[in-house]
């Protein structure tokens, strides 16, 4: 996941430290996740919604939890902790693109 993430950003690439941001949402993901009973690809999203256990079972999906972790560790990452791993040195330059996102 860290090499794809690195692939897909480059200016940012792969710093020291974002193994242990990554390995967090790993472990929250993982013990949060649930094998689906059923097939909710060929269930409409209504009745999917109108269910609470299937709501839950749906939202934690084991069979996207990769996806899942990605999505989340890339959101964490471009909602400025990217920005902790860049070369500026000028704190002004980046204190304007934290507040900016």
């Amino acid at each position: 996941m860290l090499f794809l993430w690195a692939k897909e950003n480059p200016e940012t690439s792969y710093k020291q430290g974002m193994n242990e941001i990554l390995a967090i949402v790993v472990v929250a993901f993982f013990a949060e996740r649930i094998v689906a009973k059923k097939d909710y690809d060929n269930l409409d999203e209504e009745s999917i919604a109108s269910n609470p256990d299937d709501l839950v079972a749906f939202i934690f999906d084991s069979r996207h939890t990769f996806a899942d972790i990605y999505s989340t560790f890339d959101c964490i990452l471009q909602f400025g902790v990217k920005n902790l791993y860049s070369d500026t040195k000028d704190i002004t330059v980046l204190r304007k693109e934290l507040v900016s996102t």
